[in-house]
Order: structure tokens, then C-alpha cells, then sequence
């Protein structure tokens, strides 16, 4: 099931595809922070994702030439994270639209890869005394 609201879990991604839209209504000033849980799912050696965010007023029609672009992880790599790991990637989102929608662009032989899109606070930071 997919709360398309806060968080989107798309397994198995072995094609360039959008992962579904967020409705967001627009961000604060300051922006939000996207959360990319990204799980390897295959030892092929030469696998790559790359995942950039878009942005627009209407859920309809996403196109990854033409649409606006506000953020992104980009060039997750086999040597990133080995089969069967998984690494956090945080992204910053500033946008004056009302959905978010990332894209996965994925490349290799046979790429697979688990994702999960959640809407956070932010990363973790250092505690400072």
C-alpha cells in the first residue's frame, strides 16, 4: 500500500520510471527534506541510480525532459553499497508548486533496486557542545 502523501516504497525499480506524486501544497521557505532509503538488489557490477525530483501544480502527464527539476540524488553506484545493502541519501526540496514526484533513472545490465521516499525533518546532525 502507498501513502502517496508522505512516503512511497517502490521495490524491485529495474526501469527509468517516476515513483508517483507527493502532494506537498508547496514548502516552507526554508524547504523539506526528503529521506531516499535505497536497498541493491542485484551483484551485477556495473548498476547505477540516479534519482532527481520534479516539481508541478497539477498530478498529471510527469515528463522528466520537460517538467522542473528541484533536487536530486545523483550517481548512486555499485561500488556505493553492496548487494543486498542499503544506504540513506537526504535531499533538500525547496519548491512553490503542490506535488513533488522523484524520477529514477537507472542504468546497468539487470539494475534492481528497492526505494522508499519519505518526507523527514532532516538528517541527522552532529551534536555540538
Amino acid at each position: 500500500m502507498r501513502d502517496a502523501t508522505l512516503h512511497q516504497s517502490d521495490a524491485a525499480v529495474a526501469a527509468d520510471a517516476f515513483a508517483g506524486a507527493m502532494e506537498i501544497q508547496k514548502t516552507p521557505a526554508a524547504g523539506i527534506w526528503l529521506m531516499f532509503r535505497i536497498t541493491r538488489n542485484d551483484a551485477d557490477a556495473d548498476e547505477t541510480l540516479n534519482i532527481t525530483v520534479y516539481d508541478k501544480d497539477t498530478d498529471a502527464a510527469w515528463n522528466a525532459g520537460t517538467d522542473r527539476k528541484v533536487s536530486g540524488v545523483t550517481s548512486v553506484v555499485n561500488a556505493d553499497v553492496a548487494n543486498g545493502g542499503t544506504i540513506v541519501r537526504y535531499v533538500l526540496v525547496q519548491s512553490d508548486r503542490k506535488y513533488l514526484n522523484p524520477y529514477y533513472d537507472v542504468g546497468g545490465t539487470t539494475p534492481s533496486w528497492t526505494i522508499e521516499c519519505s518526507v523527514v525533518s532532516g538528517p541527522d546532525q552532529p551534536q555540538t557542545v
